[in-house]
């Protein structure tokens, strides 16, 4: 560990200085260099990034030239996560060249992912610093021929598998995909039996002694990154769509902060989404990125998991401690304590038997996860959990159709939530409750897809 101290408000600007392509027999690995330049008291600090690609085949120009842009792109989202150790006013850009439109949407994606770190380490949430760049009039994408299916990122959780059960059952021949792969990833995909493509990203190493020594630390827009590196695979490979499973309920925030609305999830809400397809359309031809979960709420979604995805029962987790980046610490599958698990156990107790779930968890998480955790999710506490949950709508809506269910109307949880839910003015109406199943319209999805989004019965 280091022992000089980080002092953030040493460091004055942030350079996405280099990128590097290194081209081989059946992988292609792309390393971003960065800095954080100081104002003369300590020196510059240096880091590094690295993605490995695999391919097959030959990589014509069309797509190697497409391919060198969209790392671009990747390359500067990449940066985001060494740019927050200081969040100086100043991001210079020696890589690539860049539209005054592009510039525009990476700031957007800037101030809104960063958002939830500028809660946590209480500064300014209006986070815009200048962007300095090689400028370009906007030029033609790279017009692409791409043949492959869909490549569907998996993260281990249920609605990328309702994405996949989905693609399957419409015969798409989807291909799936991660970005890094962590067990419980692994064991969906091997449940899964499809075709599927690892890519492999290397955090500078450094970066957790940085944190300790007093760098800024806190949530970046993580489904940004990885859909940049799903798209450079998609290119690489010749895939023709990027299929993600982002449900419309990503798109509400967690807490008001200084005027602005702070979300958690908001790089897999539908604003992003539509930043990110301008992003790629600006750059090449001929590739889709959409979410094909979009029309839906997680009530929804978990309602189609309880339909189409029992293969997946005993693999798939949505928990965060089963991601921790140190093994030791690292949950086998769900931790049942965090809101991500009282989420998604309320929500697929509405879809599930008491004794399908406790063989999921090993646990009955009303009776065993704290009160408060699902106080927050209902909406009766300042603000929102900040994880990957649903609206507090229709986590309202789940409570309801609970107090209405043979199993679980008499529990006493059940009845406490329910009591504190009415006190509080906040009981979900008939329209609330009809709406919540009700799938909404998702322009971005193309019309060859729009027939494969999975409808609730």
């Amino acid at each position: 560990m280091t022992t000089t101290a980080f002092v953030p408000e040493r460091y004055v600007a942030f350079r996405f200085s280099s990128k590097t392509v290194t081209w081989g027999d059946s992988s292609v690995t792309v390393e971003f260099g960065y800095r954080l330049e100081s104002d003369g008291t300590v020196e510059a600090l240096a880091c590094t990034e690295r993605y490995e690609f695999p391919y097959e085949g030959e990589v014509d120009d069309d797509r190697r030239d497409a391919f060198d842009r969209v790392t671009n792109h990747l390359g500067l989202l990449a940066g985001l996560s060494y740019y927050k150790m200081a969040a100086p006013p100043t991001v210079s850009i020696d890589v690539g060249v860049w539209t005054s439109a592009q510039l525009g949407a990476h700031q957007e994606i800037l101030a809104n992912g960063l958002g939830e770190f500028c809660f946590v380490n209480d500064i300014d949430p209006n986070l815009r610093p200048a962007f300095v760049a090689t400028m370009t009039e906007p030029r033609e994408p790279v017009p692409l021929v791409l043949s492959a299916g869909p490549l569907v990122p998996v993260g281990g959780g249920k609605d990328s598998c309702v994405s996949i059960e989905a693609l399957r059952a419409a015969d798409a021949s989807p291909t799936l995909i991660t970005v890094n792969r962590y067990p419980v990833i692994a064991d969906v995909i091997a449940d899964a039996e499809l075709p599927d493509v690892a890519v492999r990203r290397f955090l500078d190493p450094r970066m957790r002694e940085f944190n300790e020594a007093g760098a800024l630390n806190g949530h970046v827009p993580a489904t940004a990154i990885v859909s940049f590196a799903v798209v450079c695979a998609a290119v690489l490979r010749g895939h023709a769509a990027v299929v993600m499973s982002n449900e419309r309920s990503a798109s509400e925030g967690n807490v008001s902060y200084r005027g602005f609305e702070i979300n958690h999830q908001w790089s897999k809400s539908a604003d992003a989404e539509e930043i990110l397809r301008s992003l790629i359309e600006s750059e090449v031809s001929g590739l889709a990125y959409f979410s094909l979960l979009r029309p839906l709420s997680e009530l929804a979604i978990a309602r189609s998991f309880a339909a189409t995805c029992r293969r997946y029962l005993d693999s798939f987790s949505s928990c965060n401690a089963a991601f921790r980046l140190d093994p030791a610490r690292r949950v086998s599958r769900w931790c049942g304590q965090c809101p991500k698990c009282q989420f998604v156990y309320l929500a697929l107790a509405t879809s599930l038997s008491r004794e399908t779930l406790e063989q999921v968890w090993g646990a009955e998480l009303l009776a065993t996860s704290p009160r408060e955790g699902f106080l927050a999710l209902l909406g009766l506490t300042e603000w929102k959990p900040f994880e990957c949950v649903g609206e507090s709508g229709e986590c309202r809506v789940a409570l309801a159709i609970l107090t209405e269910s043979s199993e679980w109307r008499y529990h006493p949880v059940v009845a406490e939530l329910a009591s504190a839910v009415r006190e509080a003015g906040k009981w979900p109406s008939i329209a609330e409750r009809s709406a919540v199943f009700e799938a909404q319209p998702a322009p971005g999805i193309p019309e060859t897809y729009v027939h494969m989004v999975p409808v609730s019965e």
